[in-house]
């Protein structure tokens, strides 16, 4: 019995709908707050504030401080994984087609200030490849995502009307035993 109300315990502390909503609120923070430093550190660096020692990537451009707070999203959409899979298998596909998303967002974010965007070998460039099919499998990904979604509807909606459930019942909840 002690073990049951353990994990009661820590399942609504860690997967209730309430600590659900309560890290995304503090991901939003910590992802404004992480992007607002990351910038602060380049713009330190260009000041000639803080010296550099290597010539690291993510200090060279501002564009390239966008990366940290898709790594922090990154992060919750792993966590929504987790969330999702005892209640929706769905869902849970639907989440990892989007960490994949994140993970090629993320890296577009951080090739964008290596691009050269001379006319002359715009596609010559092997960081310009690079980008241009990130970008596409980007597209890609969003189109089976709303594909995914757009399905799922559908699929509640037909299941809904043959069953006789009403609007009202849309989700699913285990009982508190």
């Amino acid at each position: 019995m002690k073990f049951k109300a353990f994990g009661r315990r820590y399942y609504n502390f860690l997967l209730s709908e309430k600590a659900q909503k309560n890290s995304e609120k503090w991901i939003i923070i910590i992802s404004i707050a992480s992007f607002l430093i990351h910038l602060g550190v380049i713009a330190l660096i260009d000041l000639e504030i803080i010296l550099q020692g290597s010539d690291y990537d993510l200090l060279a451009d501002p564009i390239a401080a966008i990366y940290t707070p898709f790594s922090f999203i990154l992060l919750y959409e792993v966590y929504l994984l987790i969330y999702y899979l005892p209640k929706s298998i769905t869902t849970y596909i639907i989440k990892q087609y989007e960490i994949i998303t994140l993970i090629v967002i993320r890296r577009i974010f951080k090739d964008l200030s290596k691009l050269d965007l001379t006319l002359d070998a715009w596609l010559l460039n092997d960081f310009n490849q690079q980008f241009v099919a990130d970008i596409l499998t980007t597209v890609l990904l969003f189109f089976f995502i709303w594909l995914f979604n757009r399905k799922k509807a559908e699929t509640v909606s037909d299941k809904m009307e043959i069953e006789g459930f009403s609007d009202n019942l849309k989700v699913f909840r285990p009982s508190s035993d």
